[in-house]
């Protein structure tokens, strides 16, 4: 899980300081250094949220990467487990026959 928090926080942290500095160049475009002039809109809004939508969805695909990337592992660990014991098995009918 500490795997998934590092890229999941590289990321938004990156997201942070890119949004800082497109934020800074908006103040200063469209509302031109006057904070209290600058009204909020319909389609400002519409952008926050596609903005946040675009941002999600790479986290989310992380996450299920990492996440699947795991279970393989597993997967890969348990099927070599159940070679190895039945190999196991194998020898020791083997040398219980050879003994009697």
């Amino acid at each position: 899980m500490k795997e998934i928090e590092k890229y999941v926080g590289y990321y938004l942290g990156i997201y942070v300081v890119v949004l800082t500095i497109c934020r800074f160049f908006q103040y200063f475009y469209y509302c031109q250094g006057q904070s209290l002039m600058c009204a909020v809109t319909k389609q400002g809004i519409q952008d926050i949220v596609t903005l946040t939508a675009y941002v999600l969805t790479p986290i989310v695909a992380i996450i299920g990467f990492l996440n699947w990337k795991i279970e393989k592992q597993y997967d890969l660990e348990k099927s070599q487990a159940e070679k190895l014991i039945s190999l196991l098995i194998e020898v020791n009918f083997k040398i219980d026959k050879n003994t009697n």
